[in-house]
């Protein structure tokens, strides 16, 4: 049996963050493989600027020597909403033989009651949940459904003794691991991007080069993209 983990979001462009997060993950839980998911349709997002294509290009470039590391396309498809539920079921007929596990951040998680059957997850996989702080218990836009929820079903990695520490593999919990990689947004980097374009600011170009693999970054300013 393997341990595969699947990392969704529009990676609007992917970060150094992402990437950080990504190899976190698969040292804590030893994981055989991550995949980046991009979804080129997401249910509670708008129209996304960059095709999921050019976004797929640039995750290629950023993930180039990681062995552990690949892209899915299964939310390649733009002319439906991918919801992560039908995503996830999809998967674990792919990987019936693995254990499956969905990287997720701590405030999807405490909204996990407004996405489409995000109570019926846990039926199918494992949830990573990458979070902030001490405090896992942030009440943006939750319910007492979702605390129960969550309360039921958590699982505190304890990253000290990660070898022996292992009873989150029996059933599917919601797996509870601390990050400090929420410093770079894409928001931020696409603002960055628009300021060189706009006026050549050479702090804008310092930023991107903190915020991006430098490949990634050189075929965003060869291809004019987020312009």
């Amino acid at each position: 049996m393997k341990h595969i983990a699947f990392f969704g979001g529009s990676f609007n462009p992917i970060h150094k963050g992402h990437l950080t997060l990504a190899k976190n993950v698969i040292d804590l839980l030893n994981l055989d493989m991550l995949y980046f998911m991009p979804n080129s349709n997401p249910p509670h997002k708008d129209k996304l600027s960059l095709s999921f294509d050019l976004r797929s290009k640039l995750i290629s470039l950023a993930i180039d020597k990681e062995s552990k590391i690949a892209i899915s396309d299964i939310e390649k498809d733009p002319s439906i909403k991918h919801y992560t539920f039908n995503t996830l079921s999809a998967l674990k007929e792919q990987y019936k033989d693995d254990k499956i596990y969905f990287i997720l951040g701590q405030d999807s998680l405490y909204n996990l009651h407004t996405w489409y059957k995000g109570f019926s997850i846990l039926d199918i996989c494992s949830l990573i949940c990458l979070y902030r702080n001490e405090d896992i218990y942030n009440k943006i836009d939750t319910n007492k459904e979702t605390i129960d929820y969550i309360e039921k079903h958590k699982y505190i990695l304890d990253t000290k003794k990660i070898d022996k520490d292992i009873s989150y593999l029996n059933t599917n919990k919601i797996i509870f691991i601390p990050t400090s990689c929420f410093d770079i947004s894409s928001s931020n980097i696409r603002a960055n991007l628009k300021a060189y374009y706009n006026s050549h600011d050479s702090k804008a170009l310092d930023n991107l080069k903190n915020f991006l693999d430098a490949k990634v970054l050189s075929k965003i300013l060869e291809l004019n993209l987020y312009k």
